[in-house]
């Protein structure tokens, strides 16, 4: 699989972007590298695809190779980010 998504991701393929990223993410066929599915998943992510958007969002609330990031309610409606280590 990894031989067939490497040149959809060069053409700017979306779809192979974000699977390039979950493989990385997960290490599925590849050393797991929270770098690459970073780099793989915001590119598809930036296109609009709506997987490689939820995935690269996971990356945040989980924390995985990004600082885990999150917008919290404080109250009537006002809203705050934080980071937390």
């Amino acid at each position: 699989m990894f031989v067939i998504l490497v040149p959809t991701h060069h053409q700017g393929n979306p779809v192979g972007q974000s699977g390039l990223g979950l493989m990385y993410l997960h290490g599925k066929g590849v050393k797991a590298d929270y770098n690459k599915a970073f780099k793989y998943l915001q590119a598809s992510a930036d296109q609009g695809w709506s997987e490689g958007q939820l995935n690269l969002g996971k990356m945040y609330f989980h924390g995985q190779g990004v600082k885990r990031y999150v917008t919290v309610v404080i109250g009537d409606g006002v809203t705050d980010d934080i980071t937390i280590s």
